[in-house]
């Protein structure tokens, strides 16, 4: 349905394929775990794929494996390439908005164990 379709696209701005930056309202809405395996048709179960990687996970060129180990985020999906590289995709997170209505309060930005290559 329309607003399926828009709870989708605002939960995941992005495709969900590794290293793939285009905006998800422009792709396609792919059920990670077919309808005729069993798979339902909810939010859970629904992730934007922009055309080129949606035509590569049909072809089977890459693979979705749904990761559900301890300490990683809901959401997060390996992808296997037919030459058996895997790539690890993290949900969307968005960043936390400050509140202006009631007192002050201070975000905890993560701190990452080694600086960005630049």
């Amino acid at each position: 349905s329309e607003r399926l379709k828009l709870l989708v696209e605002h939960a995941f701005p992005t495709c969900t394929a590794p290293h793939c930056q285009k905006a998800s309202w422009r792709g396609d809405l792919d059920q990670q775990t077919p309808h005729a395996q069993g798979g339902a048709t909810c939010e859970c179960n629904i992730r934007p794929l922009c055309r080129a990687c949606h035509r590569l996970k049909t072809a089977g060129l890459l693979v979705p494996e749904q990761r559900n180990a301890p300490g990683e985020p809901p959401g997060t999906t390996t992808w296997v390439t037919r030459t058996g590289r895997a790539y690890t995709a993290l949900p969307h997170t968005p960043l936390p908005t400050a509140r202006t209505d009631g007192p002050r309060q201070t975000v905890d930005v993560p701190a990452y164990e080694e600086p960005p290559p630049f």
